[in-house]
Protein backbone atom coordinates (compact mmCIF):
# COMPACT_ATOMS: atom_id res chain seq x y z
CA UNK A 1 0.00 0.00 0.00
CA UNK A 2 1.39 3.41 -0.91
CA UNK A 3 2.09 6.02 1.77
CA UNK A 4 -0.69 8.42 0.72
CA UNK A 5 -3.31 5.66 0.92
CA UNK A 6 -1.97 4.53 4.32
CA UNK A 7 -2.07 8.13 5.54
CA UNK A 8 -5.70 8.40 4.36
CA UNK A 9 -6.59 5.31 6.39
CA UNK A 10 -4.85 6.76 9.45
CA UNK A 11 -6.66 10.08 8.92
CA UNK A 12 -9.97 8.20 8.70
CA UNK A 13 -9.29 6.44 12.00
CA UNK A 14 -8.29 9.71 13.66
CA UNK A 15 -11.40 11.38 12.23
CA UNK A 16 -13.60 8.62 13.67
CA UNK A 17 -11.99 8.91 17.09
CA UNK A 18 -12.27 12.70 17.08
CA UNK A 19 -15.92 12.58 15.92
CA UNK A 20 -16.96 10.36 18.83
CA UNK A 21 -14.83 12.47 21.19
CA UNK A 22 -16.64 15.60 20.01
CA UNK A 23 -20.00 13.99 20.66
CA UNK A 24 -18.89 12.88 24.12
CA UNK A 25 -17.67 16.39 24.95
CA UNK A 26 -20.98 17.87 23.85
CA UNK A 27 -22.88 15.43 26.09
CA UNK A 28 -20.65 16.37 29.04
CA UNK A 29 -21.18 20.06 28.23
CA UNK A 30 -24.97 19.65 28.28
CA UNK A 31 -24.98 17.46 31.39
CA UNK A 32 -22.21 19.05 33.47
CA UNK A 33 -23.25 19.93 37.01
CA UNK A 34 -20.76 20.79 39.74
CA UNK A 35 -19.59 23.63 41.96
CA UNK A 36 -17.10 25.03 39.39
CA UNK A 37 -19.71 25.13 36.61
CA UNK A 38 -18.78 28.67 35.52
CA UNK A 39 -15.24 27.61 34.56
CA UNK A 40 -15.59 24.02 33.38
CA UNK A 41 -18.90 24.17 31.46
CA UNK A 42 -17.72 26.69 28.84
CA UNK A 43 -14.25 25.10 28.69
CA UNK A 44 -15.73 21.75 27.66
CA UNK A 45 -17.49 23.47 24.77
CA UNK A 46 -14.32 25.37 23.84
CA UNK A 47 -12.36 22.10 23.63
CA UNK A 48 -15.15 20.55 21.56
CA UNK A 49 -15.20 23.53 19.16
CA UNK A 50 -11.41 23.27 18.71
CA UNK A 51 -11.78 19.54 18.14
CA UNK A 52 -14.44 20.14 15.49
CA UNK A 53 -12.06 22.52 13.68
CA UNK A 54 -9.39 19.80 13.73
CA UNK A 55 -11.89 17.20 12.43
CA UNK A 56 -12.54 19.56 9.53
CA UNK A 57 -8.79 19.74 8.89
CA UNK A 58 -8.46 15.94 8.97
CA UNK A 59 -11.16 15.44 6.35
CA UNK A 60 -9.97 18.36 4.20
CA UNK A 61 -6.50 16.82 4.18
CA UNK A 62 -8.05 13.58 2.90
CA UNK A 63 -9.82 15.47 0.12
CA UNK A 64 -6.52 17.13 -0.88
CA UNK A 65 -5.08 13.62 -1.22
CA UNK A 66 -7.95 12.61 -3.51
CA UNK A 67 -9.87 10.53 -0.96
CA UNK A 68 -13.47 10.90 0.14
CA UNK A 69 -13.85 10.90 3.92
CA UNK A 70 -15.71 7.94 5.37
CA UNK A 71 -17.55 10.08 7.89
CA UNK A 72 -20.77 8.25 8.74
CA UNK A 73 -21.57 8.58 12.44
CA UNK A 74 -22.44 4.89 12.70
CA UNK A 75 -19.06 3.99 11.25
CA UNK A 76 -17.27 6.43 13.56
CA UNK A 77 -19.01 4.90 16.58
CA UNK A 78 -18.10 1.38 15.44
CA UNK A 79 -14.44 2.14 14.69
CA UNK A 80 -13.53 4.81 17.24
CA UNK A 81 -11.11 4.01 20.00
CA UNK A 82 -13.01 6.44 22.23
CA UNK A 83 -16.00 4.95 24.01
CA UNK A 84 -19.41 6.52 23.56
CA UNK A 85 -20.63 7.97 26.86
CA UNK A 86 -24.25 7.85 28.05
CA UNK A 87 -26.34 10.99 27.59
CA UNK A 88 -28.88 10.15 30.30
CA UNK A 89 -26.78 11.11 33.32
CA UNK A 90 -25.02 14.10 34.87
CA UNK A 91 -21.24 14.57 34.90
CA UNK A 92 -19.33 16.20 37.75
CA UNK A 93 -15.81 17.63 37.60
CA UNK A 94 -14.07 14.35 38.48
CA UNK A 95 -16.05 12.44 35.83
CA UNK A 96 -15.39 15.13 33.25
CA UNK A 97 -11.65 15.35 33.89
CA UNK A 98 -11.30 11.55 33.78
CA UNK A 99 -13.24 11.22 30.51
CA UNK A 100 -11.48 14.20 28.92
CA UNK A 101 -8.13 12.67 29.89
CA UNK A 102 -9.10 9.34 28.26
CA UNK A 103 -10.29 11.14 25.12
CA UNK A 104 -7.20 13.31 24.81
CA UNK A 105 -4.88 10.37 25.46
CA UNK A 106 -6.41 8.35 22.61
CA UNK A 107 -6.34 11.30 20.21
CA UNK A 108 -2.69 11.91 21.13
CA UNK A 109 -1.76 8.27 20.46
CA UNK A 110 -3.34 8.37 17.00
CA UNK A 111 -2.04 11.85 16.12
CA UNK A 112 1.48 10.89 17.24
CA UNK A 113 1.44 7.75 15.08
CA UNK A 114 0.20 9.84 12.14
CA UNK A 115 2.89 12.49 12.71
CA UNK A 116 5.62 9.85 12.81
CA UNK A 117 4.29 8.11 9.69
CA UNK A 118 3.97 11.43 7.84
CA UNK A 119 7.51 12.42 8.82
CA UNK A 120 8.94 9.09 7.64
CA UNK A 121 7.11 9.44 4.32
CA UNK A 122 7.72 13.17 3.79
CA UNK A 123 4.00 14.02 3.94
CA UNK A 124 4.64 17.45 5.44
CA UNK A 125 1.12 18.90 5.44
CA UNK A 126 -0.20 15.79 7.18
CA UNK A 127 2.63 16.00 9.70
CA UNK A 128 1.80 19.67 10.35
CA UNK A 129 -1.87 18.77 10.88
CA UNK A 130 -0.97 15.96 13.30
CA UNK A 131 1.47 18.17 15.19
CA UNK A 132 -1.20 20.88 15.53
CA UNK A 133 -3.55 18.30 17.04
CA UNK A 134 -0.81 17.14 19.41
CA UNK A 135 -0.20 20.74 20.49
CA UNK A 136 -3.89 21.25 21.32
CA UNK A 137 -3.98 17.95 23.20
CA UNK A 138 -1.03 19.10 25.32
CA UNK A 139 -2.87 22.29 26.25
CA UNK A 140 -6.00 20.37 27.25
CA UNK A 141 -3.90 17.92 29.28
CA UNK A 142 -2.33 20.87 31.10
CA UNK A 143 -5.82 22.09 32.04
CA UNK A 144 -6.91 18.63 33.16
CA UNK A 145 -3.85 18.04 35.34
CA UNK A 146 -4.15 21.47 36.94
CA UNK A 147 -7.91 21.14 37.45
CA UNK A 148 -7.93 17.75 39.07
CA UNK A 149 -7.32 17.79 42.80
CA UNK A 150 -6.86 14.02 42.75
CA UNK A 151 -3.93 14.15 40.34
CA UNK A 152 -2.41 17.48 41.33
CA UNK A 153 0.75 17.40 43.41
CA UNK A 154 0.18 18.38 47.01
CA UNK A 155 1.00 21.98 47.81
CA UNK A 156 3.57 22.24 50.59
CA UNK A 157 2.24 24.03 53.64
CA UNK A 158 4.58 26.22 55.63
CA UNK A 159 4.37 25.76 59.32
CA UNK A 160 4.01 28.91 61.37
CA UNK A 161 7.04 29.48 63.57
CA UNK A 162 6.54 28.68 67.20
CA UNK A 163 6.29 31.69 69.40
Amino acid sequence: MDAVRQAALMLTQLGHTMTVASRDLKIMHWNYRDTNFVAVHPYIDEVRADLDDEIDGVYEEMRKGGFLPEAKLSQALAESKVNEIPSDRLYNCADTMKIMHQIITEIRVEADALSTFADENKLWTIQDLANGILDKCSKVNYFIVNSSLETAAPVPVRQAPEV
